[in-house]
């Protein structure tokens, strides 16, 4: 049987999943996009509003709206920063508009609720999962995502003598991301050298080097000459530097629990990890080949 003539091309359109990326996330610097990592492609709500699309992050009232207008599948994948947000009852997120968000704190919680309730939400960690299904939001999945080409990620780590720790931070958020407790541990550990990335940072310690903020090129050479990443953030997905580290066969620590990888509750057990860690002479398959399994399982991921 002849199939119509267009009928193959509405088929692979119906096929075709979406993403809308939320604008509080802004750009990567790596320069990696929706469409290249997951094989989605760029969503318009007049052309895709009944097809099946993925909102990334929903950090205010203005991506809560973008779902509800959406009138096919629609599946979130939550930031991490942005759960932090909606748990704070921040609907105009914690940016410029926190002001506005205080004075209406609750008062769109019943219409934010019915909305999310109307998606499929994805988190990267048990942690934010915790945090959702408090708020009363159902999570369907729990998987790891990493926003880079995991084909560029070869096994690279290398054991040091004098082993080399590595953390990353935005611009002005080198407290938030645990600079602070750095250079507290650094110097419990004189034998490692410990390397800030990201933010203007300043210490005194000779085992601490602070690089400030440098091209995505010159940090990614950088650290995969190195041992071990920290994730010390209190609340976040599945960190970009832990992911790495991991591809490259390196070590890393996260406060935030994930599978594979080391956690900590106080400072004196991230200076146990770190020692015990600091020592390791063999690529760190174990953690490399569960996550070339476990990240991009997601149902709306087109390029498997």
């Amino acid at each position: 049987m002849k199939s119509m003539p267009g009928m193959s091309s509405q088929i692979r359109h119906l096929k075709m999943m979406y993403c809308k990326w939320s604008k509080t996330l802004g750009n990567l610097e790596c320069g990696m996009d929706a469409e290249s990592v997951w094989g989605t492609s760029r969503y318009s709500f007049w052309k895709h509003r009944r097809q099946t699309c993925v909102f990334f992050g929903c950090y205010s009232l203005r991506d809560v709206m973008a779902i509800a207008a959406h009138r096919g599948k629609k599946y979130i994948l939550w930031a991490g920063s942005d759960i932090r947000s909606w748990k704070d009852g921040l609907a105009f997120s914690d940016g410029k508009m926190k002001w506005l968000s205080k004075l209406t704190r609750g008062k769109f919680d019943g219409i934010v609720m019915k909305v999310l309730a109307s998606a499929d939400s994805f988190v990267e960690n048990e942690t934010e999962a915790a945090v959702l299904r408090e708020m009363g939001v159902k999570v369907t999945g729990v998987c790891p995502s990493f926003m880079g080409r995991i084909s560029d990620y070869l096994v690279t780590f290398k054991p040091k003598k004098r082993a080399q720790i590595y953390v990353s931070a935005g611009q002005g958020r080198g407290k938030e991301y645990g600079f602070e407790t750095v250079c507290r541990i650094a110097a419990r550990l004189p034998w490692y050298e410990f390397h800030l990335f990201g933010d203007d940072w300043n210490s005194d310690l000779r085992n601490v080097y602070c690089h400030g903020r440098v091209p995505a090129k010159v940090f990614a050479d950088e650290t995969s000459k190195m041992q071990i990443a920290l994730s010390l953030n209190d609340f976040c997905g599945f960190s970009e530097v832990v992911a790495r580290a991991i591809l490259r066969g390196q070590y890393a620590i996260s406060k935030v629990p994930h599978p594979q990888v080391p956690s900590f509750q106080d400072e004196i057990e991230l200076v146990m990890t770190l020692n015990r860690l600091g020592k390791m002479t063999s690529v760190n398959y174990p953690a490399r080949n569960y996550y070339l399994q476990a990240l991009y399982k997601f149902p709306w991921y087109a390029k498997g």
